[in-house]
């Protein structure tokens, strides 16, 4: 056999080296993305975090807001390769070599400016009665959806918040509503759900001679039907929707509350779906109306949590529950006593130093407002807010606005 040269040898200790080096490669990566993809998710959760705190603050200060949104995760993987080696050599036998190798991982965050005209629209139009009902889906009270989200139930009308103490013309019998609402619902005798039913969208019937083949064609085509009246009289124009129903299950026509609430929204204490519509008159048949507030001003509200700089008394007492806070309304309310009972819930707090307790913080005008870790009642009517928020506002392109990369450190 030909000998092999001190070269051939550390060409081989270098080509082993580099292959250790680089056989590891993918999975450092996959360790090293696992890793930021954890730092990824918490940097865009703590910045909408925080611009939601921000704007809570700007408006109990009479400030105006302002939106950002993050569209892009830029991320520049770069890999070093150090490699090392260690030879000892007995004769021409290679005995070993080491080598070590990493990544350089920079990730960054695009954010864009959120203005004009769409977003006025989704922020100032109506919340859609379907978001109350995904909202309870997600696990939040009906009694909060209510009080933040509702103006009026039927004919019950809540308090209107339209200047920043909130001016308050609502019925005592909205309070009770409310507690109503989330007893029945804790002890399943009421539910809200987004159901699939038939929609029949004709008052009067649609007369025989009117319907053709291609009529009912094109119904069909659009996922509806023309369906014969029981009666013969005539035809019925039918699609499937998905429609926000509030049931009421058996037990409730013999319930002392169950009755009650009924009796409150003008419908019969029986087991049955009432399709909740989002307009301002009230319908016959089977349909429940409501009329909700715009996002703009459940953030009014919210904001009235603050604790301003102008404002050196201190929170009021919390609220065992929610419930309980809820009950204060039933003997009416005026601007302070509103501000009273959502800061009996729903405190911001505000010092001169960063807290050190704060499972949200931000800094405005040389002070800092935060959310406190161990305040769950705050955390939760924030959280949604936050989910209200996106169930709201629609992600927008770029379109060519300014953009502003900042790097997650």
């Amino acid at each position: 056999m030909r000998p092999l040269s001190v070269g051939h040898v550390l060409a081989s200790a270098l080509f082993v080296s580099f292959t250790l080096a680089t056989s590891g490669c993918s999975q450092l990566a996959g360790k090293q993305l696992e890793n930021d993809h954890a730092a990824f998710n918490t940097a865009v959760a703590d910045a909408m975090d925080r611009q939601m705190l921000l704007n809570l603050v700007r408006l109990a200060h009479d400030e105006p807001t302002q939106w950002v949104s993050v569209t892009q995760i830029n991320t520049s993987t770069t890999y070093r390769a150090a490699v090392g080696t260690s030879a000892n050599f007995q004769g021409l036998a290679f005995e070993g070599a080491s080598a070590d190798a990493g990544f350089s991982y920079t990730p960054t965050l695009t954010f864009v400016p959120r203005q004009g005209e769409q977003l006025a629209n989704e922020m100032m139009a109506p919340i859609p009665v379907e978001s109350m009902e995904h909202l309870v889906s997600a696990g939040y009270p009906m009694s909060w959806i209510l009080f933040l989200a509702c103006e009026r139930f039927q004919s019950v009308q809540s308090f209107d918040v339209n200047v920043r103490d909130g001016i308050v013309t609502a019925d005592s019998k909205f309070a009770r509503a409310i507690i109503l609402f989330s007893d029945l619902q804790r002890r399943g005798l009421i539910s809200l759900s987004l159901v699939r039913v038939p929609v029949i969208w004709n008052w009067e019937p649609i007369p025989k001679e009117s319907v053709t083949l291609a009529s009912i064609m094109s119904a069909r085509t659009d996922n509806s039907v023309l369906e014969l009246r029981e009666d013969g009289k005539g035809y019925d124009f039918v699609s499937i929707e998905r429609v926000p129903v509030l049931t009421a299950y058996d037990g409730i026509q013999s319930d002392a509350n169950g009755r009650e609430l009924c009796e409150i929204l003008g419908i019969e204490p029986i087991a049955r779906d009432w399709k909740l519509v989002g307009i301002e008159d009230r319908i016959p048949g089977e349909f429940l109306t409501v009329r909700t507030r715009s996002l703009s001003a459940v953030l009014r509200l919210l904001s009235l949590g603050v604790d301003r700089r102008d404002n050196t008394m201190p929170a009021p007492p919390r609220a065992a529950n929610a419930s309980a806070a809820f009950a204060s309304l039933e003997s009416g309310m005026t601007s302070e006593r509103l501000r009273e009972l959502v800061r009996s819930v729903f405190v911001i707090e505000r010092s001169a130093s960063a807290p050190s307790d704060a499972a949200v913080s931000v800094l405005h005008a040389g002070q800092w407002y935060f959310i406190r870790e161990d305040d769950r009642t705050t955390k939760q009517a924030f959280a949604m807010l936050r989910d209200l928020f996106d169930l709201q506002v629609k992600p927008e392109r770029t379109n060519g606005r300014p953009v502003l990369t900042v790097p997650i450190r």
